[in-house]
């Protein structure tokens, strides 16, 4: 466990000049250029608010909540967007950087904190976004906003340990990149994207709560819409278990990156 800041901590002029060049490269050559990271989420918020609540006229179902369907929406998207970029990247994320796996002397761990970091700015992007429109069309903010980086830091770390596994894995089955658009997907729909984890039936909010983003999702909203303390009982176990999802990811990771440059 401890390998896995060192590394960081040694290496990390390294990754902050990759976030900022993997951030740039994204808009590089656009008419809008880094617009385009607050406009993207923007027209994605703007359409499902359409959607939903003018079409649908779909309603937040937690009696005696008043809440705008659309932002209670985008916080489920935001989370959701932060890890299908994580595990989309890492299903090609050294097939993608041959160059630097071919080196001995390059750390790749670190490709992995790129990876995370570099959408982390998207996330804060569109949280950003989601906190002007809160105090526009909501209820406004409250303190419990301060919880935010508690909220988001089991994510992070569960998202590093995937992000090992994943690009670990797909370095020999190169499948897990056809599978993972429609695991994605399914951990969307199984997920409380759509609705509030207080009003799913009782048969399967035990099976909502596997899904690693139902937790983080729902203590979004309860700090940024609808003002009270997030679930803190479900947020530690959650916490916990992305600790051992974060350091079993590592551990295969250094397991298997030495036949890396063989195979690719």
């Amino acid at each position: 466990m401890i390998g896995i800041f060192r590394s960081v901590i040694e290496h990390r002029l390294l990754i902050r000049d990759l976030v900022i060049r993997d951030i740039t490269a994204r808009y590089k050559g656009t008419l809008l250029g880094m617009v385009w990271a607050l406009l993207n989420p923007l027209l994605m918020l703007g359409l499902y608010t359409f959607f939903f609540t003018i079409i649908l006229k779909a309603k937040w179902g937690v009696e005696n909540i008043s809440a705008n369907y659309g932002l209670m929406l985008f916080c489920g998207l935001i989370i959701h967007g932060w890890m299908a970029e994580v595990l989309s990247k890492s299903t090609e994320l050294f097939a993608s950087n041959r160059n630097y796996v071919k080196k001995v002397v390059f750390p790749l761990d670190t490709l992995v904190w790129i990876t995370v970091i570099s959408s982390l700015f998207q996330v804060v992007l569109s949280l950003s976004l989601l906190c002007l429109l809160a105090l526009i069309m909501g209820n406004g903010l409250s303190w419990n906003v301060l919880f935010l980086p508690l909220i988001l830091l089991p994510l992070f770390i569960m998202l590093l340990g995937l992000g090992w596994l994943v690009s670990s894995l797909a370095v020999y089955f190169r499948d897990i990149g056809q599978f993972m658009g429609s695991f994605l997907t399914l951990l969307l729909f199984t997920s409380t994207a759509f609705f509030s984890l207080e009003t799913a039936p009782e048969i399967i909010r035990s099976y909502l709560l596997i899904n690693p983003l139902t937790v983080i999702m729902d203590s979004l909203r309860d700090i940024l819409i609808l003002h009270r303390q997030p679930m803190w009982a479900l947020l530690i176990q959650h916490g916990v278990i992305s600790s051992i999802i974060m350091f079993l990811g590592y551990w295969w990771f250094n397991k298997t990156k030495r036949g890396f440059a063989d195979v690719l």
